[in-house]
């Protein structure tokens, strides 16, 4: 499951899914690689205008639910309350799946299904928290994972961030066509994990 990302920065994301306002987020606190527990940007719809805000890349108390499966997100208990009322877009430059990083191939930015609830973890952090929702991977993600995360069609962004009824058959096949690069370096250690190098 996706748990390595490289997230847009304040600037691009407004100016990719703007307008939008900046909330509490700091581009500094913004990691160059986020895992699971990273501080990371999302962009929220609050009473109609759009927020980019930093959100704690881990859904649970424990730290843990950094991702969520698309097909069981809107009848588990645990994710069916965000599902239907507090949904968000994790803005992503690529993400890693098996061996691999994973990006649009004309560079754009993937606009990825998230939810979200409030409160901080109990070591810290922004007080809101982030799952990002996956499905099964398309032809160019399979011979790396079999999941993948959920990429947004630009014409679904408003309504999913509204709240509305999306169609999840799109979401379940659609993506953009994206570009394989293998990993050529492990990456950073996740935080809290000693360095195998």
């Amino acid at each position: 499951m996706c748990g390595r990302s490289q997230f847009r920065k304040v600037p691009e994301i407004i100016e990719e899914f703007g307008p939008a306002r900046v909330g509490d987020i700091v581009d500094g606190a913004i990691a160059e690689e986020a895992f699971p527990k990273s501080v990371v940007p999302g962009l929220v719809l609050h009473k109609g205008e759009r927020i980019v805000s930093s959100f704690s890349w881990a859904f649970f108390d424990d730290g843990t639910g950094h991702n969520a499966r698309l097909e069981t997100a809107s009848d588990r208990p645990a994710w069916r309350d965000a599902y239907i009322a507090a949904r968000l877009v994790l803005p992503l430059a690529r993400f890693v799946e098996g061996r691999a990083w994973f990006s649009d191939r004309d560079g754009a930015s993937l606009a990825v299904a998230g939810l979200y609830r409030l409160g901080p973890l109990p070591t810290g952090g922004p007080p809101r928290r982030a799952t990002m929702l996956t499905r099964p991977a398309d032809d160019v993600v399979s011979p790396f994972h079999e999941r993948m995360p959920v990429i947004l069609p630009s014409e679904l962004i408003a309504p999913w961030l509204a709240g509305e009824a999306v169609p999840l058959d799109r979401l379940l096949t659609e993506s953009p066509v994206l570009r394989a690069e293998p990993l050529t370096r492990p990456g950073p250690p996740p935080p809290e994990q000693p360095s195998l190098l």
